[in-house]
């Protein structure tokens, strides 16, 4: 389990978020303003929600693939309705996000970060699921 999370970390988490903190980087050696600044500015347009929703994406395929032991099959059930609708929730963040651009600046940045954290939360408890042996 140990190999698996640590693997889902670097190439699902990782890999991911990426092309934001290079953003990130160019953005603060282009600006003369501060990191936090520059932060905020890049997760104010909504990309970390579609990286989530993405995320979220390929917890449902990998849950639906793999077999869990018998007495856990209700906590995966679950798993995957809850993964089903944070992408949803994501997505509609997303759209509210572009849609409002100029209302939403507060919003896009904490709905972010929320929904990167419960990710987050989904997908190393599926992680962590016992799998069934044979």
């Amino acid at each position: 389990m140990l190999v698996k999370l640590l693997n889902w970390l670097f190439y699902g988490l990782c890999m991911s978020v990426l092309p934001i903190l290079i953003s990130w980087y160019v953005v603060c050696y282009m600006n003369d303003k501060t990191p936090a600044y520059n932060l905020i500015s890049i997760l104010s347009k909504g990309e970390l929600l579609i990286i989530c929703s993405t995320i979220l994406g390929v917890n449902i395929g990998e849950l639906s693939t793999d077999s869990v032991q018998l007495r856990w099959k209700p906590l995966k059930i679950v798993l995957v309705a809850l993964s089903i609708i944070l992408s949803l929730f994501t997505l509609g963040a997303y759209v509210a996000v572009t849609v409002l651009a100029d209302k939403t600046n507060g919003m896009a940045l904490d709905s972010s970060i929320v929904f990167l954290l419960a990710t987050i939360v989904i997908c190393v408890s599926s992680i962590a699921l016992p799998k069934a042996e044979g």
